[in-house]
């Protein structure tokens, strides 16, 4: 239960900040996209780690932001994105 909360606070808190801790420029893996797809990818691909070889979430929680993801723009956040 406790995994889920901070899970969701971590989301709901890079969805609505996102922008303002996105990389900018050609390093931002998220470039080109907005509102909710780009806190979603910004949460799992810079806040959570999830694309990197040491993440900072677990399996679990990755997973839950990639299909939630896929569910707002309709592909996988590795898919068609620099992570």
């Amino acid at each position: 239960m406790t995994t889920r909360l901070i899970l969701v606070a971590t989301v709901f808190t890079l969805l609505f900040a996102g922008n303002a801790w996105a990389q900018e420029g050609e390093n931002d893996p998220c470039a080109g996209l907005t509102g909710k797809a780009k806190g979603l990818c910004t949460a799992y691909s810079l806040g959570m780690g999830c694309s990197s070889d040491s993440p900072s979430a677990n399996a679990g929680a990755c997973d839950k932001v990639a299909t939630m993801f896929k569910e707002v723009t309709g592909f996988p956040p590795s898919v068609g994105l620099p992570l």
